[in-house]
């Protein structure tokens, strides 16, 4: 999508991805813990075929791909990337996708940079709806999206396949009515990430 995003949150940056920040993603694209339940990855992490991917999803009109970076001692250090993808304008929705280096885990990196990509969605972008899907097992995700507004819409059996198995996907999502919640309006004032 060519929207140019430069969003400032208590914490973080985010900024639009392009294949310049290929050596930047591959911090995490190479690590096996991180990219596990990612089907891209299945054949390892390919600075080629990450650049491809970069550079579809810059051209694409339904693909809006973001660099987090974590302001830090006067600098921005990058933390991973988030997403709204399968854009479809006619119903004004789009899918939230997140991943982050090992490093920005457990530090309050994905509430904040979430929260900032619905600010952008609702208030910029004029979208009525993001839905997200997670595995039926990751609890921690589902506590996390759950805690910032997201409800449940129903699990969707055998929909994702990894490493040969079929996994269960549970969609949840966030309406513009909905926007913003409790949590997300005092961690966008107070400052988010720790």
């Amino acid at each position: 999508m060519q929207t140019k995003v430069d969003l400032h949150t208590p914490h973080l940056h985010l900024r639009n991805l392009s294949v310049d920040d290929v050596p930047l993603v591959m911090q995490w694209a190479a690590d096996p813990d991180v990219v596990k339940n990612f089907s891209f990855f299945e054949r390892g992490a390919d600075p080629s075929r990450i650049r491809s991917y970069i550079s579809e999803k810059a051209d694409s009109p339904n693909d809006l791909l973001m660099a987090v970076l974590e302001k830090k001692d006067g600098r921005e250090v990058y933390a991973g990337n988030v997403g709204l993808h399968e854009w479809d304008a006619v119903n004004e929705n789009a899918r939230l996708g997140i991943i982050l280096c090992k490093e920005s885990w457990g530090r309050g990196i994905a509430q904040e940079a979430l929260c900032g990509v619905m600010e952008l969605a609702f208030k910029s972008l004029g979208l009525h709806k993001v839905y997200l899907n997670v595995f039926t097992s990751n609890e921690k995700g589902i506590h996390l999206y759950s805690k910032l507004g997201f409800v449940n819409e129903g699990v969707m059996r055998a929909e994702y396949k990894l490493r040969g198995k079929y996994q269960d996907l549970l969609r949840m999502s966030i309406l513009k009515p909905e926007w913003p919640t409790p949590v997300a309006t005092g961690l966008l004032k107070q400052g988010g990430a720790k």
